[in-house]
Order: structure tokens, then sequence, then C-alpha cells
């Protein structure tokens, strides 16, 4: 387990003081993957780093399993170190090393033996999908390949914990997302705590267990992906689930989308919604009930566990839509209306 408690760091230049950390307190049981989400500069980056002291905070209490990592000595604060593996946004392979000396690269500082050590190499190349690039240096790889590799390395030692330092920000969508379940296999299959830091909602989303949100160095919010995604409080967290959903009105309707409404015209909503199990019936129930043709011309939908959400764009073939604006709103679908645009689109 990871336990941070009253954790603050502040840096200092000649001309002002950066207050990183403020207070930050935090619980991540064993075997979960917690995100940290926030914008540049909100101090997550510097969050994960006091885990393992590669910065060390001011004040506060860094907990994993049991034991106080800022009460040690610098012997046995290596020793700890072991037990915690971490992975870099770019990397950082060693570009004068194969693949496979790369992963092998913690091991041989331990001492352990060669035969020991190819046995370790050959299981980690296995388990992250590159056993075909044993032999290959980090110029001839994709970023995911780069990745697995930087996976494969943290492993090396195994740690009962994984730092990911924005592991996927450097890596195209698709790679990303075959990088998270890669993650999410490890996690299962090695009962691995994982702390993991982005600003996209998309990846907390993907595999996260329990979220936290930090804003200017405070932990604002934290819970359940569930509870955060369907209930976010914070002005930030509704930001970042929001930007995660954020879609656009097709084209050809952007042309045609005027202010005013002119005889046959169609009217254009925008509609965000949390927790309806229900919506594939929406348009079924609205056009029985109302004898109006309704159409959805763009949506975004996604699960937080079991609980939907989503937004999307509706059409609706009329201008007098009162009674449908309040059968929406009293089944909790937020809706804005955006325009009006010919009945022909």
């Amino acid at each position: 387990m990871i336990e941070l408690k009253n954790i603050s760091k502040t840096f200092r230049t000649s001309k002002r003081e950066i207050h990183a950390l403020r207070d930050v307190s935090l619980q991540i049981e064993e075997g979960k993957i917690f995100g940290i989400i926030g914008k540049s500069g909100a101090g997550k980056s510097t969050l994960i780093r006091c885990v393992n002291l590669l910065e060390r905070p001011d004040t506060g209490e860094v907990l994993i399993n049991g034991t106080n990592l800022l009460n040690l000595s610098n012997s046995k604060l290596t020793l700890e170190r072991r037990k915690i593996g971490m992975i870099f946004q770019h990397f950082n392979l060693l570009s004068s090393r194969t693949v496979e000396e790369n992963i092998a690269f913690p091991m041989e500082l331990e001492g352990i033996s060669k035969s020991q050590i190819r046995t370790k190499v050959d299981e980690l190349l296995h388990l992250v999908g590159i056993h075909e690039k044993a032999k290959e240096y980090p110029t001839n790889l994709s970023g995911g390949q780069k990745q697995r590799v930087a996976i494969a390395r943290a492993l090396a030692n195994n740690p009962t914990v994984l730092l990911c330092d924005e592991a996927t920000s450097a890596l195209d969508p698709a790679t990303t997302k075959s990088i998270l379940r890669l993650l999410k296999e490890i996690n299962q299959r090695l009962n691995l705590t994982i702390l993991l830091i982005t600003h996209e909602m998309e990846v907390i989303n993907s595999i996260c267990d329990e979220v936290g949100v930090i804003e200017n160095g405070k932990l604002v919010e934290h819970g359940t992906v569930e509870e955060i995604f369907t209930n976010p409080k914070e002005n930030i967290t509704q930001e970042f689930i929001k930007n995660s959903l954020d879609i656009a009105l097709p084209l050809s309707f952007q042309k045609n989308l005027v202010d005013t409404y002119s005889e046959n015209d169609s009217t254009i909503y925008k509609i965000n919604f949390t927790n309806q199990p229900k919506f594939n019936q929406l348009i079924a129930e609205i056009n029985s009930l109302y004898n109006i043709e309704a159409e959805i011309v763009n949506s975004r939908i996604e699960y937080a566990g079991e609980i939907n959400y989503g937004t999307f764009f509706l059409k609706i073939n009329s201008k007098e839509n009162s009674a449908i604006e309040t059968y929406l709103q009293q089944n909790k679908f937020n809706l804005e209306k955006i325009g009006y645009v010919r009945s022909s689109y």
C-alpha cells in the first residue's frame, strides 16, 4: 500500500517560491491502479516523484507498505527503492545497449548471476510482447516498443509498486491503448500497485480503479472512477470530463447553422447526460410521445464501471419544443440549444 500524509513541497528560486504540493494526503490500496490527473504545472509530476523520493518533500510522510521512506538511511532507502519501479514519458533507455541489455541493467547493478538474469529477461520479454526485439537497439524501435522495454526494465527487480510518469503522452492513440492494456494485464497478473499521472481522462477511465484530481498543488477531489465521472464536484474535474467528451457538430450542419428560425427549419441541441441506462430508447420515446421526428447527428458515449455518460447532438424537426425540452430536463438530460438548420440537413 502507498500512503502519503500531509505532503508539501516548495521550490525556491532567487526571485520567487513555487508551492508545488500543498498538504497532499492519499491512500492507494495494494493491487489497485490509482490515477492522478491535473493540468500542466498542477504538481502531479512532483507528487509521483515524492513517492520514491526522487523529490524529497519538505513536510509529511511517505509510507510504502507501512515503511516511512523519509526515516530511512541512504542504504536502506536504496533497498526500498528497488521495490518501486518507474517508467517515464520519454522511455529513458540506454541507446548503447540492446533491448535485452537494457532490461538486464537493473539486475546487473544488483549483482544477480548471469544465468538468473537471462531467465528473467526472457520472461519479461515475453510478458511485454517484444521477445523478437531482444537484440535490437532502441533507435530501431517504435515508441510503443520502447515503452514496452521501459516497462520490462521497471519490472526487473520484482517491484511491488509501479510509478508511471505520463507513460503514454508521447504515443499515438492506438499505441496508447495497447500500452494501457499491457499495464492492466501486468496489474492483474502480478497484483502490482500502479500509480500513474496523466492529463487525459480517457487514460483514467481506461484502466484506473481510483482517481485523484490535483490543482495548484492541492488534491482537490478523489474517489473511485465511477464516483468521479458520474458526480464530479470540482470545476476542474467537470472541465476534464467535459473535454474528454468534446465532440463537434458535423461540418455539413455547421455550415448551415443559423441563429434565427425560418419555416421548416430543424432545431439543434447539444445534450449531456450521466447514468441513463435507457439512453438508446430516447429517440423512440420522443417520436412516440410528441409525434415529432428526432435524430441524433453525432454522439460519444462512455462508461465508468457500469454507469454511462456522454454527449450528443439532437436534431428535432420543429421550433416549438418546450414540451420536449421539459421532458429531457425532467429525465436529467442537460441541454443547450445550438441553433437551427434547414430541414434538408
